[in-house]
């Protein structure tokens, strides 16, 4: 008896994993998509912000390379 449920418990683990990996893989597709379209916005919100003096050239100088960092982490990951 204990064995059968072990063996069911088993199973229904392996369903829920083998149905949420693909969700997870979309997911991150859908991410992945969605900042590829917003990243031309995102820097030209920056440089407006800038120009617009609402930001010193330090702090731009500070997000700037936050966006370039983030940037280059989401291009790092898409291979794998």
């Amino acid at each position: 008896m204990r064995l059968a449920t072990v063996a069911a418990c088993g199973s229904i683990v392996t369903s829920i994993n083998s149905n949420w990996e693909p969700r997870r893989m979309i997911n991150r597709k859908q991410e992945s998509k969605e900042c590829d379209e917003e990243t031309p916005y995102i820097f030209r919100r920056l440089q407006t912000a800038y120009y617009d003096g609402h930001m010193s050239p330090a702090e731009y100088e500070q997000w700037y390379e936050k966006f370039l960092i983030a940037k280059v982490d989401k291009d790092s990951t898409e291979g794998h």
